[in-house]
């Protein structure tokens, strides 16, 4: 699991509290305390070299889990 407040910039002053959905695109709704303080929904939507990054690494758990199996 990750901590969606560690993908987006410090300085939104957002707090994500919770994250309902995901879709096929990665695509990510939920809601959290804008900046104001008030309580919105958020639509977070992955920049192409993030969702790169995310299956780059997707692709790496199996082999790593593998090694560690045999160890």
């Amino acid at each position: 699991m990750t901590d969606l407040n560690d993908l987006i910039p410090a300085t939104s002053n957002w707090t994500l509290v919770e994250a309902w959905d995901i879709n096929n695109n990665g695509w990510i709704v939920g809601w959290g305390e804008a900046p104001n303080g008030s309580t919105r929904a958020f639509l977070l939507i992955p920049e192409p070299s993030t969702m790169l990054l995310i299956a780059l690494g997707s692709l790496m758990i199996p082999k790593i889990r593998k090694r560690n199996q045999s160890i």
